[in-house]
């Protein structure tokens, strides 16, 4: 399933909006993500660069939980 092309069948193409053009598999989802602010470079998103700001807090925290995360591609 591509994220980008789902949500822009529900909810159209609106301008302004940036959507991750990403492919995932539903049945791997274990967790789910909500940026509260979203980064004005999206290369600063979660799927953005592997050492994106938002990685550098979310992974400490979610390690802090107990999670063994080590990146983006392994949560």
């Amino acid at each position: 399933m591509n994220i980008k092309r789902e949500l822009e069948t529900k909810v159209s193409i609106a301008s302004g909006i940036y959507l991750n053009d990403i492919d995932i598999d539903p049945l791997t989802i274990k967790a789910i993500m909500i940026n509260e602010v979203v980064p004005y470079d999206p290369v600063q998103d979660f799927y953005g660069v592997p050492d994106a700001d938002y990685l550098k807090t979310t992974i400490p925290l979610l390690q802090g939980a107990g999670a063994e995360v080590m990146s983006i591609e392994r949560f």
